[in-house]
């Protein structure tokens, strides 16, 4: 079932269909339902003990001679006091205030802070949710996604792609990991399970613990062949609002749009460069840290930044920088007509051009002038993608501008 489980929630996952959390070495996906956990309702046994029959009575005990007193301070059920043989005391020290369900009120919540799945909350350490390394990760976009009108110059690289061209479960070949892992997890929540033990939350040592029970007959391998990587380098200008409107949401959904063209990107070239051009009236370079949280005042101008693009895409030779441009925002602006002729100017000479409108509130940004001039600019020129950015999610977004399986323009 977790083998299952895991493929179909990769595959969702890449559809956009289920959310993917980025994390610093890998991102984390949802594979398991909903664990649950139990603790002890005391209330709830307090009056299931009420409702049994009176203990039985021992004859020969309550005819003895009386017991001497007990030490003070004993802290058993057993004691002197007023009552009837066969009375229940169990939960005496409860009315003390002595112990019981700590606050009285029965709240199923209740613990001492030493039950081990007080820490499976939601989060990092949410045992539903699988990491995959960058590397994997990258791995799978580049068999959904591909990069259009990339060229490759006179003289091979030495350095290789090796791509499959199918699968096959066997015990000797090119294992292929994204199939295999599956069965690793597998074998190592399954054998922890058998211990009762909980799920491992670092996915490393989980993958290593699986690792060890994994046999020949687990392998996936592939038939492959290589062929060579482009011997040039790529250059990304990515121009970004930061006016007032642009903070929060909208900068987070940039930033996951970024992270992921960037895993694209890398997988097909040897080195790849971004530069980051914000702008309200004026542009600026600024780091990829700052650009996503931090926004500028006065008004917006996107002029501006596109112009700071072409500038600095000139400064990189033809015959050796594959060129990319990202413009994001949210499209208010009174300089459409501008903007739009620097676009126009720049597109030639970029290998592939997107501009993506970014509607983090619901304000209706595909409706802007300048959204609207952008859309109907890609509907006419191949290599220009244009996007609508919203909290529904990326993947979708990426898989209509770079999957494999997209409609080819005319």
């Amino acid at each position: 079932m977790v083998k299952a489980r895991l493929a179909r929630a990769i595959e969702r996952a890449l559809k956009g269909e289920i959310p993917v959390i980025r994390g610093k070495k890998g991102v984390r996906i949802r594979v398991l339902p909903e664990i649950p956990t139990f603790k002890l309702d005391l209330k709830v046994a307090r009056l299931l003990r009420e409702k049994l029959p009176p203990a039985p009575i021992d004859l020969q005990t309550s005819m003895a001679t009386p017991m001497a007193p007990m030490a003070a301070k004993d802290n058993s059920d057993l004691g002197q006091g007023d009552g009837d043989i066969g009375d229940h005391h169990w939960d005496k020290k409860d009315e003390d205030g002595d112990g019981g369900d700590g606050d009285g009120d029965g709240d199923p919540d209740d613990g001492d802070g030493d039950d081990p799945t007080d820490q499976w909350g939601d989060g990092a350490g949410d045992p539903r949710d699988i990491e995959i390394p960058l590397d994997l990760w990258a791995q799978l976009l580049s068999e959904e996604l591909e990069l259009p009108n990339t060229r490759k110059l006179s003289g091979k690289s030495e350095e290789v792609d090796t791509f499959r061209v199918g699968a096959r479960k066997h015990p000797k070949g090119s294992i292929l990991w994204d199939r295999t892992i599956p069965a690793a997890l597998f074998h190592s929540i399954m054998e922890r399970l058998a211990k009762g033990k909980p799920p491992i939350e670092d996915l490393g040592r989980q993958l290593v613990e699986g690792n060890r029970y994994l046999t020949p007959d687990d392998y996936i391998v592939s038939s492959t062949d290589t062929t060579p990587l482009p011997d040039i380098k790529a250059v990304v200008t990515v121009v970004v609002d930061m006016s007032g409107s642009m903070g929060g949401i909208p900068q987070a959904l940039e930033s996951e749009f970024i992270f992921n063209l960037r895993l694209l990107l890398k997988a097909q070239y040897k080195e790849v460069v971004f530069r980051f051009i914000g702008f309200d009236t004026a542009a600026k370079e600024f780091t990829e840290e700052e650009i996503f949280h931090k926004t500028l005042g006065g008004g917006t101008a996107y002029a501006s930044g596109f112009r700071m693009a072409g500038e600095i895409l000139d400064t990189y030779p033809d015959s050796t920088w594959d060129k990319y441009l990202v413009g994001m925002g949210d499209c208010q602006t009174g300089d459409t007509a501008e903007t739009m002729a620097l676009i126009r100017e720049i597109y030639p000479h970029t290998r592939y051009t997107t501009f993506a409108a970014v509607d983090g509130f619901g304000w209706g940004v595909a409706e802007q002038d300048l959204a609207k001039a952008a859309q109907q600019f890609a509907q006419t020129n191949q290599w220009f993608g244009y996007a609508y950015l919203t909290p529904g999610g990326v993947m979708p977004v990426l898989l209509e501008l770079f999957g494999k399986n997209r409609q080819k323009k005319e």
